[in-house]
């Protein structure tokens, strides 16, 4: 008696899912981030608005945990963190109607950037925040 065809692709697609969940786990088991396990040392209220930032507190110390927490006032925008050599720290989105927060641990003092990597109109290239971390004392 000849092999069902739909015998061959159940065996196929469950080769196919087994393979994508050995895939998911192997890169996502270590996950870069701290997964809150630092305790937050104070948190930082951010909200979002065409065509600017506008933060509770724009200075934090060598060591802190921040949380920051990020809404909108209008459209969606993208919250990105960037130290001095323009390499982003973290990433969250601002929504309007909810909060997200972000942990971040500072390890060097310096001027740190806050951009918006959603577009969100013709000045989204100007929506720039500073953000000053200073030496531990």
């Amino acid at each position: 008696m000849p092999t069902s065809p739909y015998r061959l692709r159940n065996r196929l697609f469950m080769a196919v899912m087994l393979g994508g969940v050995v895939i998911s786990l192997t890169t996502l088991l270590p996950w870069p981030h701290d997964a809150g396990a630092a305790a937050v040392t104070r948190s930082i209220d951010v909200k979002a608005k065409q065509w600017a930032w506008e933060l509770s507190d724009d200075k934090a110390r060598v060591g802190e945990v921040i949380e920051f927490r990020v809404t909108s006032e209008d459209v969606n925008h993208s919250f990105a963190l960037y130290d001095e050599q323009r390499q982003m720290l973290t990433q969250i989105q601002a929504m309007p109607g909810f909060v997200n927060k972000v942990r971040h641990r500072f390890t060097a003092p310096g001027n740190y950037q806050i951009l918006c990597l959603e577009y969100c109109g013709l000045a989204h290239h100007g929506m720039v925040a500073a953000f000053t971390v200073h030496a531990a004392p």
